[in-house]
C-alpha cells in the first residue's frame, strides 16, 4: 500500500484520536464536583473514594466520621490531608 492510499485512513484516526481526547475532557471536568466548605474541587471515584484536587483523599468510612463535624474541623482535617495526600488517617 502506498503513502498516498494510506494518509485517508491515518487522518481519520487522527480527527477520531482528537474527537476521543476532548470527549474524555468533557467527561471529566463533567464529573468534577466544588466543596464551598474546602474551596477545592474533588471528583467521586468508582470506589467512592473521594478524590480532592490537592492529592488528598476520603474513603466511605472517613466520610461517614466527618458527616457531623462543623465546617471548622472538616478545614482543620482537610489541611492535614493534604499534607499526607492519598493515605488513611484513624
Amino acid at each position: 500500500m502506498s503513502t498516498l492510499t494510506m494518509a485517508k485512513p491515518i487522518n481519520r484516526l487522527a480527527v477520531m484520536t482528537d474527537y476521543l481526547i476532548k470527549r474524555e475532557e468533557h467527561d471529566r471536568t463533567k464529573r468534577r464536583h466544588y466543596s464551598e466548605t474546602l474551596g477545592e474541587n474533588y471528583g467521586i471515584l468508582a470506589n467512592g473514594l473521594l478524590l480532592f484536587d490537592s492529592g488528598a483523599t476520603y474513603t466511605k468510612a472517613e466520610q461517614a466520621k466527618l458527616k457531623d463535624l462543623d465546617d471548622k474541623t472538616k478545614q482543620d482535617i482537610h489541611s492535614i490531608k493534604k499534607i499526607f495526600t492519598g493515605a488513611t488517617i484513624q
